[in-house]
């Protein structure tokens, strides 16, 4: 979770040092740069380290040496941001180890097959020792942002009643229905198909022999899909057939489909009871998130910022 504010917010609140250094001054190839770059409270961050913010902020995606890199905007308000939250957290004795990192990279990896967590790195260009301290910070934001909102209170149930009725149209779901399907390239496939469903063959097992749709793998079965999703030929047998029952041949764009219905809603005004609990968790969120919003603005106003002018032209022509 990063706050992303505009240039104007970021200007706001950060005094400018002008210090007219040489950009050759601030190449990489000149070896160790010890120059304070950036000064949060009392934590001063050098030019060497506030390359490596960059470099981690943007998962090395962004070179801080490339000639025109500018270091402002919504980067910049990241970075001061950072060590905002790294200065309390020290403060209060709150720390990421290398383990809870270690767990939650395993985590994440859960979510990728085999080898392709490295491979959608590769492919984004994204190093991973700068995504992997990325992640740490993300962690420690995560914790400060438990202790920050700790203290706020989940919304009442006049408050929740109160949503419901000012949003009476986003709890409002038009018809839909779950159901399985087999699509297949030629009609002849799909009459093979069917002629072994009107036998007895369960559908799910017949998908998973004919159907070339990516849910054959899951017996056909589609999920919920909402009136005005799907093609005309298709919604117009899906929303009229029964429960249960197997649809003639339906030709679409994509191929020959048969369907079954497996389960229906008709739609309409969904009662409190059931939504209540979607309500109650998105504005006990939208409260956390204000509160700690509001706690980052106070230590903003309270922390002395100073941007070193270097820092943010990187170009031949330096302004004074």
């Amino acid at each position: 979770m990063k706050t992303r504010l505009g240039r104007a917010a970021v200007f706001a609140f950060i005094s400018f040092i002008l210090c007219m250094i040489p950009v050759s001054g601030c190449n990489r190839s000149q070896g160790k740069d010890d120059r304070i770059a950036l000064i949060v409270g009392a934590k001063k961050i050098g030019l060497d380290q506030l390359r490596e913010d960059v470099l981690v902020q943007s998962a090395g995606l962004i070179d801080p040496d490339s000639e025109t890199f500018r270091l402002e905007g919504p980067l910049l308000q990241a970075i001061i941001e950072y060590y905002l939250i790294e200065g309390y957290a020290k403060k209060e004795g709150i720390s990421v180890s290398e383990d809870e990192v270690l767990k939650a990279v395993q985590e994440i990896k859960k979510d990728y097959p085999d080898q392709s967590f490295q491979e959608t790195l590769l492919h984004g260009y994204v190093d991973f020792d700068h995504w992997k301290k990325s992640l740490k910070r993300q962690i420690l934001r995560k914790k400060v942002f438990e202790a920050v909102t700790r203290d706020v209170l989940p919304p009442s149930h006049t408050q929740i009643a109160n949503y419901y009725k000012t949003h009476i149209k986003a709890f409002t779901r038009a018809p839909r229905v779950r159901f399985r399907q087999i699509v297949t390239r030629s009609k002849k496939e799909a009459e093979a198909a069917l002629d072994r469903l009107r036998k007895g063959e369960p559908m799910d097992k017949l998908a998973k022999l004919y159907s070339f749709g990516p849910e054959a793998a899951n017996g056909g079965e589609v999920g919920w899909v909402e009136i005005g999703q799907l093609v005309p030929s298709i919604e117009k047998v899906l929303f009229s057939l029964p429960v249960g029952k197997i649809s003639p041949i339906v030709k679409s764009p994509y191929g020959y489909h048969i369907f079954e219905v497996l389960e229906v809603e008709p739609g309409g005004l969904q009662p409190l009871k059931e939504v209540a609990a979607q309500i109650q968790s998105k504005l006990y969120a939208e409260a956390r998130e204000k509160e700690f919003k509001q706690w980052l603005d106070r230590i903003r106003g309270q922390t002395k910022v100073q941007v070193f002018k270097y820092t943010i032209e990187r170009t031949d022509h330096p302004n004074g």
